[in-house]
């Protein structure tokens, strides 16, 4: 992931396997926007995603939550018996105490379209 000011290149960040930014939001309400990264694979009909939420400061990178596979579609998937989408719906609250969110994730399946 590469950071500019206008074109100047102000910083770099080795992101592995997450290919675009999804979203952002100030989870932390710190005044600086978190972003949601997403990674995805097709492989033998099977869709897969994955997903972190992470924070820029001072030129370094911190992962706030690794939500891990977020999704995962196997209707395509010829080896696959058991056909579904399973995607998790993923929501925070900000606990001023902690001074950071909480998350909680509920997974979705779904049965294949006929």
């Amino acid at each position: 992931m590469a950071i500019f000011e206008g074109e100047k290149l102000v910083a770099k960040f080795d992101v592995g396997s997450y290919f675009y930014i999804a979203a952002k939001s100030d989870a932390n309400r710190d005044g600086v926007n978190e972003l949601l990264l997403v990674g995805n694979n097709l492989q033998m009909g099977i869709e897969t995603k994955w997903s972190k939420l992470i924070n820029l400061t001072q030129n370094k990178l911190q992962v706030v939550k690794d939500f891990k596979t977020v999704y995962e579609n196997t209707c395509e998937g010829a080896a696959i018996k058991k056909k579904e989408i399973s995607a998790a719906f993923i929501k925070y609250k900000f606990i001023p105490s902690q001074n950071s969110p909480l998350f909680s994730a509920q997974n979705l399946i779904l049965p294949c379209r006929q």
